[in-house]
């Protein structure tokens, strides 16, 4: 049976390890701080693409102070199929073993941008561990020395009973 206050206190819990804001930007140089990172905002461009419309938001990441790259977010409008799709912007830290999904929910009229960030901790764990469960199933299925000569014996015995 679960506790109460656990019940109560898992949203809790949940924030301290799973990071998200939404944020609105409406300056290019504004910025948002979550998770240890800070995404200032460089700008947004549109374009047209032979089969969708493309708006892209570019944010500059930094971490502790340094700057760690620039990432995209965006969203496609397709002609044909008259529908938006959402293209996320994503940074790995492989040494972190975190993720940071940008999502850029809305672009306004006036420049500003509103998006969603996200920091999924120990993503890379998940690698990790379909790495162990490949390198047990290999050992799992490694033949067996002891079997090996078992069968030698049993075939042995088989084909001189055969033979008599």
């Amino acid at each position: 049976m679960t506790s109460p206050s656990f019940t109560i206190d898992l949203p809790e819990r949940a924030n301290k390890f799973f990071n998200q804001m939404a944020a609105l930007l409406p300056h290019a140089g504004d910025s948002v701080r979550v998770g240890g990172y800070t995404l200032r905002l460089l700008g947004s461009t549109q374009e047209r693409g032979a089969n969708a419309s493309e708006v892209r938001a570019q944010l500059a990441v930094s971490r502790g102070g340094d700057d760690i790259g620039t990432i995209s977010a965006g969203k496609n409008r397709y002609f044909a199929e008259q529908q938006t799709s959402n293209e996320v912007g994503i940074r790995t830290d492989w040494l972190r073993a975190e993720d940071l999904f940008v999502i850029a929910d809305q672009f306004n009229s006036d420049g500003s941008v509103f998006v969603k960030v996200i920091v999924n901790p120990l993503v890379n764990l998940i690698w990790l561990a379909g790495a162990i469960f490949v390198g047990g199933s290999l050992v799992a299925m490694w033949p067996d020395a002891r079997e090996q000569r078992r069968l030698e014996r049993r075939f042995a015995e088989q084909k001189a009973f055969a033979r008599a």
